[in-house]
């Protein structure tokens, strides 16, 4: 997603607009007085001039009309002038040339190379005929090397050295260069780290808990014979576990140049962060690759809610909890909130939808309606409700939250129309005429109007 360096600084172009100016475009005219004759132009052709023949001569009317208009005139005729004026020069100009400018640096020359995974162990068959231990793969990367600056020699040359990650892939260089006066360029290589005997670990990105998945192991034989090929999954930890059956080391028969696939099926039992390794064995030349893959808990954070109420002329209520058997203690909470009355839950919510911004029909009516009906309740219960605007707290008991703290906000809010009687008389009253002017001609009343 780099663009070239050069066409970056060099490929630019400088906006020219020429504007010109020139004393051939000045003209001038005679004056005459009042009602007198001007001057006249004199000749054979009158008002005509040499570079109106060319013109004129394309269209064989025009040329004859002024044939007729030279044989009127009533003066001397002279011969036809040899050399006519010219008024013919121009300048074509589609661009400026541009002096050569610094020689870029060439790009460097693409070049190709293969660099060779070794085991230590893997200098040549095994001395007893036996299978070559492999050197576990773990270290993958998607970007081998970053080197934001590097200062080269006078001959332009540079060396970095870095450890390759264990992937088995192609890798592409870049390098980009800048010297004196703005000289850039740019090249590229490509290198591939590769081994003649290959495992490649195919698993899920990640597994959840009672998963049964398949992790399958592709073996490449890049050697010059088929080989017998020892193919093992190791999954330690206790996270994964076989399912009832499967072996866990196979023997196959890869071909030169060919591949074998090899599955095996797994149950994940814990949560966790699951160590998956997988080895072919040779005579000759092994490989083995281990991954880390996370394993996430069949399960979630949950909220069951449930109400009831006690009747008056009831001391108790009953109410039936299920509890899930698979459980986490630490996280479990069952918590018992309760309150008087239902219009104390109720009190706390209704200056949101007095102080609610919008005003359409269905707005408007909500937003005196539940307080008038809730100040009527209250009123039911013979409470003073002046009392309680100077004294009270949060009514609502069931609210989520420390109940001191709760306390503590008791002046969250600038008012509360439900305690002030002259404050809820003047929101009806606002209230009635609104929805009144909002009434159609039908008698009814759009919801959103």
């Amino acid at each position: 997603n780099v663009g070239d360096i050069k066409e970056f600084f060099w490929k630019w172009r400088r906006q020219h607009q020429p504007s010109e100016q020139s004393s051939l475009e000045v003209y001038s005219q005679n004056v005459t007085l009042p009602n007198k004759p001007g001057m006249q132009s004199i000749g054979a052709f009158g008002a005509t001039v040499a570079d109106d023949l060319d013109s004129m001569a394309r269209d064989k009317e025009s040329a004859k009309r002024l044939d007729q208009r030279a044989e009127t005139r009533s003066m001397a005729r002279g011969g036809m002038p040899g050399d006519r004026l010219q008024r013919k020069g121009a300048v074509e100009a589609n661009g400026l040339a541009m002096a050569a400018s610094a020689p870029m640096m060439a790009d460097a020359a693409p070049a190709s190379g293969e660099m060779m995974l070794q085991d230590a162990q893997a200098g040549g068959a095994a001395p007893d005929g036996g299978l070559v231990e492999a050197t576990v793969r773990t270290n993958f990367a998607d970007t081998a090397l970053w080197v934001g600056s590097v200062t080269t020699n006078e001959q332009g040359e540079a060396e970095v050295t870095l450890d390759m990650p264990e992937n088995l892939s192609t890798w592409n260089i870049k390098v980009w260069g800048m010297g004196h006066g703005t000289r850039v360029g740019e090249g590229s290589a490509e290198v591939i780290t590769r081994k003649n005997l290959i495992v490649r670990l195919q698993a899920p990105r990640f597994f959840v808990q009672k998963d049964e998945v398949v992790l399958t192991a592709n073996v490449h034989n890049y050697l010059a014979e088929a080989k017998d090929v020892t193919v093992s999954l190791e999954v330690p930890g206790g996270l994964l576990q076989p399912i009832d059956g499967t072996e866990l080391t196979v023997q196959v028969n890869v071909p030169a140049d060919g591949e074998q696939r090899v599955d095996w099926r797994v149950k994940v039992v814990e949560e966790g962060t699951a160590i998956v390794r997988m080895k072919a064995l040779t005579d000759e030349e092994s490989d083995a690759t281990e991954m880390e893959l996370p394993c996430y808990v069949h399960g979630m954070l949950k909220t069951e809610s449930w109400a009831g109420t006690v009747r008056p002329d009831k001391e108790s209520a009953k109410l039936t909890v299920s509890v899930p058997a698979e459980r986490r203690v630490e996280q479990s909470l069952l918590e018992v909130r309760y309150s008087p009355t239902l219009a104390g839950a109720m009190v706390d919510a209704l200056p949101y939808m007095a102080d609610y911004p919008y005003g359409c029909t269905e707005q408007t009516l909500n937003r005196f309606l539940p307080t008038v009906v809730t100040q009527q309740v209250l009123m039911e219960m013979n409470l003073d409700l002046a009392a309680i605007q100077e004294k009270r707290t949060n009514l609502n008991a069931q609210e989520i939250g420390d109940d001191r703290e709760r306390a503590k906000q008791w002046k969250r809010f600038d008012r509360n129309p439900v305690f002030d009687r002259d404050e809820l008389d003047r929101m009806v009253k606002e209230g009635l005429k609104r929805l009144t002017s909002m009434q159609n001609s039908d008698g009814g009343w759009g919801w959103f109007s």
